[in-house]
């Protein structure tokens, strides 16, 4: 059997607030929102088998929690969550404000990851799970939101190069810096493409399609 995709989901909390979903929406202008939405949702396009995003996007910080990292222009946020099964249950997200994690944003993590273990009941509906929306239908209903659906459209293809590049480090083990060495590129280049946000010339994919041992095709295809 082919291993399944994982599922990005938010954790639920007391009075149904789901603290990461509402950290999202509340970032200015749908630019900024569809970004780091795209960003986010790299997670859902893991399969059970698969390793963790490459550093600088993910890394571990406790037995169970792990911190995504989120970048938008020049400001960059932390989403901690973590692993049941085959789903990814976001728990808590905050502006970075330096490379360390501050402890007041881990207690609130560890607080929520242990109650999106309880079911707890309801008065009205019985059980109250502390699973919540999925990260697809988060976008779904954003992409109500014409603005917010022309940003997706837009930065779709800046993020589908980034997807590109960040698998190909991952199924090679392969830092920022290793993959920039090989493609005769500056470090900041591919951090910059990485974000899914900047437009690539063709000059700097030939380059990489070389240093990756592939072969850049464009073509024109129809509208979905």
């Amino acid at each position: 059997m082919g291993s399944e995709g994982m599922q990005v989901v938010f954790f639920r909390g007391a009075g149904r607030l789901q603290p990461v979903q509402q950290f999202l929406e509340e970032l200015e202008r749908p630019e900024r929102r569809a970004a780091a939405d795209s960003q986010v949702d790299r997670l859902g396009a893991l399969s059970t088998d698969d390793p963790p995003l490459p550093p600088p996007w993910d890394e571990q910080v406790e037995a169970e929690l792990r911190a995504l990292r989120i970048r938008v222009g020049r400001e960059s946020f932390r989403v901690l969550y973590r692993r049941s099964g085959t789903l990814f249950i976001l728990l808590h997200a905050f502006e970075e404000r330096g490379q360390a994690i501050p402890e007041d944003e881990m207690r609130i993590a560890r607080r929520n990851n242990a109650r999106s273990k309880v079911v707890r009941r309801s008065g009205t509906s019985g059980l109250d799970t502390p699973i919540g929306l999925s990260f697809e239908a988060h976008i779904a209903a954003a992409e109500l939101d014409d603005e917010y659906r022309r940003a997706r459209a837009r930065l779709a293809p800046f993020e589908q190069v980034a997807r590109l590049l960040i698998r190909y480090r991952m199924d090679h083990g392969l830092s920022q810096t290793q993959l920039a060495e090989r493609a005769g590129i500056s470090h900041s280049v591919v951090s910059r493409i990485e974000t899914g946000q900047h437009r690539t010339n063709l000059e700097t994919l030939g380059k990489i399609a070389l240093a990756l041992g592939r072969r850049l095709a464009i073509s024109f295809l129809p509208p979905p």
